[in-house]
């Protein structure tokens, strides 16, 4: 521990007292003239104002990328769900076309007597999908075998139902950003 230097204290020329657990250690002389001023409590408060500014604008600088980190991930969270929901919503659209597609068959329509068919459903078309389906478009697609069980004639239905967000018609030929397609396939026979 060091007591102030003689300027300070009263020493004569200027120095420092050293003390080791309480005993004088001796009078160490110091050169020149501003070591008052060196170890005066103001000289130390003066020296040490620009560290705490520092210290703030470091913080700030890492406050200020975690935040823009987490908003990051935030945006890449929500457009991720909204891709899971409109991945989830193409999927049941697909699905009801194929349904569409089994029923027209099965009940003796006009689709897909020819032996292969296609239809597409969009917006504003005979059969098109309603509610919050209706953005989807979903391209059908038939095709019917007719084979022999024992004597008696069976025809057999592949339905090909491809949903997605974007075209008139299902697989997009051009797609765009937030694309989605799913496709399902049933069978029946008659």
């Amino acid at each position: 521990m060091f007591p102030r230097c003689a300027a300070c204290c009263g020493y004569p020329g200027g120095g420092i007292v050293g003390t080791v657990a309480g005993r004088a250690l001796g009078y160490v002389p110091v050169r020149g003239a501003n070591v008052a001023v060196m170890h005066s409590p103001a000289a130390v408060r003066l020296r040490q104002r620009g560290v705490s500014i520092i210290t703030a604008i470091f913080v700030l600088l890492m406050l200020s990328g975690v935040a823009a980190y987490v908003v990051s991930l935030s945006g890449s969270q929500q457009a991720g769900s909204g891709m899971d929901i409109s991945g989830a919503r193409v999927h049941q659209a697909a699905r009801s076309g194929a349904e569409w597609g089994v029923w027209n068959a099965v009940k003796g329509s006009a689709y897909c007597l020819a032996g292969t068919d296609t239809q597409t459903l969009a917006t504003g078309a005979a059969g098109a999908l309603a509610g919050t389906l209706a953005p989807f478009t979903v391209t059908v697609s038939c095709t019917v075998t007719t084979h022999l069980e024992g004597v008696t004639p069976v025809q057999s239905y592949l339905i090909t139902a491809t949903a997605c967000n974007q075209g008139a018609v299902c697989p997009a030929a051009a797609p765009g950003f937030g694309y989605v397609e799913r496709q399902v396939t049933m069978s029946a026979w008659k």
